[in-house]
This record gives structure tokens, sequence and C-alpha cells, in this order.
């Protein structure tokens, strides 16, 4: 078990789309702070409005020189953004291409044809993605707070709001690591880069949300509510501050169930399923 989580380790560390992921996630804090300083400049009059696409409207008018868009956003207000958008996408396309390039040159084949057990070789795969993405989301919280302190500046900074953006951080973590469960459970199902992909976006985009809507409808009469505890609807509700015992009761239950249902899941597929 060691040396296959040795191997996998090593492999995540040379991975093109792993670093390529990790670039990707710093430059869409970048690019979120940059269309909010545009946008600051064209409400001040500095910049023309339009200016790189952007455009500042208030109440359906060019807003007056006055405002200032970045006195009314906050590092953490930043930080929901990237985590509930950018970030989720990233993490699920390179758990899907990171999985599923595997069955494709032929890894997998290779390691089970030395006789390592399939459950060690499926959990060994699930850590170094659930690795690969902690480390893209800890890289994203830290440069939102540090390029969110050089733009919208340090005034908000201080112990309780490091405190929150800190539990907030970990919620997310959680939450995201619990939907990269789902993503390797799926990649593996799937096998193919197209449907894998294609899976993984549905489950971030708006049409996972619209499926548990729906299953709320259909079991409306029971009093269930299924949306409740799906993990993105999580994402978009959890918040930033003043957290309550009951959002983060559903959060951690959520985590188990869908981690556990996933692992459960993609190791019984993994023993029964053959590899070509």
């Amino acid at each position: 078990m060691l040396n296959l989580l040795s191997g996998e380790l090593y492999k995540l560390r040379k991975s093109k789309c792993f670093l390529v992921c990790l670039v990707l996630t710093v430059v869409s804090v970048i690019f979120m702070y940059g269309t909010l300083y545009l946008a600051n400049e064209m409400q001040q009059g500095e910049i023309e409005n339009g200016t790189a696409g952007v455009t500042v409207f208030t109440d359906g008018q060019e807003s007056s020189e006055s405002e200032n868009v970045l006195e009314d956003i906050t590092i953490s207000e930043v930080l929901q953004v990237i985590m509930g958008g950018f970030c989720s996408f990233i993490v699920v396309i390179f758990n899907a291409i990171y999985v599923i390039g595997e069955f494709g040159h032929g890894a997998i084949k290779n390691m089970t044809g030395k006789g390592y057990s399939r459950s060690k070789i499926f959990i060994s795969k699930y850590v170094s993605c659930i690795l690969g993405t902690v480390i893209m989301l800890v890289t994203g919280a830290v440069s939102n707070l540090a390029v969110g302190c050089i733009v919208i500046g340090t005034d908000d900074i201080n112990g309780i709001m490091l405190k929150d953006y800190t539990i907030y951080t970990i919620l997310m973590l959680g939450l995201i690591m619990a939907i990269s469960s789902l993503v390797v459970a799926v990649s593996e199902i799937s096998r193919n880069l197209a449907v894998g992909i294609s899976i993984a976006v549905c489950i971030v985009g708006g049409i996972s949300s619209l499926f548990f809507s729906g299953l709320d409808l259909v079991l409306k009469r029971f009093s269930v509510q299924p949306s409740q505890y799906w993990l993105m609807d999580l994402v978009q509700e959890c918040p930033y501050t003043d957290f309550g015992g009951e959002m983060i009761q559903r959060i951690i239950i959520s985590i188990v169930f869908w981690t556990s249902a996933s692992i459960i899941i993609g190791i019984y597929h993994f023993h029964k399923a053959d590899i070509k």
C-alpha cells in the first residue's frame, strides 16, 4: 500500500494536468480581482466603461462616479465566488482527467497485472486525487487572501475575520473533497474522458441542483428534501460568517454520506469490471 501511495504521489507531482489546474486556480483569483478592479476604475471614471468587456450598471443606468465597487465587497465574499465557481470546476475537471487518464495509457492495467489488490489501487488513486484537490483549494484560499489584501486592502482583516475565513475554507474543503470523491467514482465507472468530464461538470453545474429540486417536489408529501443534503447546494448556501449549528450538521452528514457512498461504489465497480 505504501509503495502504491508513494507512486501515486510521485505521479501527482509530475502530472501536467495537476500543475495546469493549480496555475488556473491562482489565475482565476487574479482574474476575479482584476475584474473588480476594472469595475471600480469605471465607477470612478478613470477607465472608459466597457473596457475589456466589463460594463458597470446601477439600477439599469450607468453608475455614478461616486460609488466604489471595492468598498462594497469583502475578501470573504470573493472567496465564496472562487470556491463555489472557479475552484469547483477546476477541481472536478482535474479529477476526471487524472483518473480516466490512468485507464487511457494502461497504468491501471499494469498495476493490477503486478498482483496489487484492486481495493488498494483504488484507495491510493483516491488519496492522490483528494490530496490534489486539497492543495488546489488551499492555494485558492491563500491566493484570494493575498491578492484581496493588495486590491481591496487590509481594513477588514482582524482576528474574527480570519477565524471565519478559516472555518469557511475548512467547510468548503470538506464539501468539495466529497464532490471530488463522486467524480473519482464516476470517472472509474465511465473510463471515458468525454463522459467523465461531462458528468463532472453536471455535478458542479446547475443541472444537479435542478435534479435535486425536482426530487424535493416529488417527495414533498413525505416531508423529505434531498436538496438540503446535496453538496453543491450546500456550497452555495454556506455563509462565510455566523455559521449555524444546523448548517454545519447538514454539511457534516452530507460529506460523510457522499464520500462513503463514492468510495464503496468505486471499489465495488473496480472489483467487478474488466480492465482493458
